[in-house]
């Protein structure tokens, strides 16, 4: 072997050898956090439902660096002890999740400022499309006046790029899961009184616009999203280092 290989496998080894920088676990964002509670079923009917919702930077305070937004749950209130599906699953045609950065105009607002959808938003992402299941029991209960648990994943297809400082808008289109178990139809899931609203279309899962609030729809559900930090320039190089390694057992 000549020296330049040589010396060319020795760094590779030496990159290898640093490893893969440690990325730390994913972090979670709750928003609403100390709010006052209000129950909203409007993420889990068993009709079409369309809501979008806005959420201020302020939620986000812990996330220092971009991160991607990979997952988001929400769970039941506090107010008993019965797990959610509690007769059987609840099976959705269709469940689509899109977020986006709020519209000029919803920035200034600190809040939504239409009841047309797209108004109050700017560079949509679709982070997930396409049928869902809740499967019986997905949503864990804990004892009355005992915070439940954020214990079912709804995963991204795509992820979204959050950047610290920046308001997030959420928008949620379902098809409902055909009120199949009856006394399921109408179960509420933890929110929080929202002054700037939501807005809400309860007829039609390709609406274009909504109720705006307030009134019934000054409130939002308390959601919990998933985030994992963006791929670091480290990372490539700690990549490059297990390809040289690779090559190394091979050639040196």
């Amino acid at each position: 072997m000549s020296g330049l290989a040589r010396n060319l496998c020795s760094g590779f080894v030496l990159l290898a050898m640093l490893g893969v920088p440690r990325l730390g676990l994913a972090a979670t964002v709750i928003t609403g956090e100390g709010l006052p509670a209000s129950g909203f079923s409007s993420l889990s009917r068993e009709s079409d439902r369309v809501l979008q919702q806005f959420y201020d930077s302020s939620f986000f305070d812990s996330i220092e660096s971009p991160r991607k937004i990979v997952g988001m749950s929400f769970r039941l209130p506090a107010v008993g002890d019965v797990d959610y599906p509690a007769l059987g699953d609840l099976d959705f045609g269709r469940y689509d999740i899109t977020l986006a950065q709020p519209s000029v105009a919803s920035v200034a607002a600190n809040g939504l400022t239409s009841a047309t959808f797209a108004d109050n938003m700017s560079s949509p992402v679709l982070v997930r499309s396409g049928p869902a299941t809740i499967p019986l029991g997905s949503f864990e209960s804990n004892a009355m006046d005992v915070e439940a648990e954020f214990s079912f994943v709804f995963e991204f297809d795509t992820p979204y790029t959050y950047t610290p400082g920046d308001d997030l808008v959420m928008l949620v289109r379902h098809d409902g899961h055909g009120d199949a178990n009856g006394v399921e139809t109408r179960w509420n899931f933890d929110g929080y009184a929202w002054e700037n609203g939501t807005v809400v279309n309860t007829l039609d899962v390709d609406a274009t616009d909504g109720n705006f609030g307030p009134g019934t729809f000054n409130v939002a559900n308390r959601i919990q999203f998933i985030l994992v930090p963006e791929p670091s320039t480290g990372m490539l190089l700690a990549f490059c280092g297990l390809a040289g390694l690779m090559l190394y057992r091979r050639r040196c």
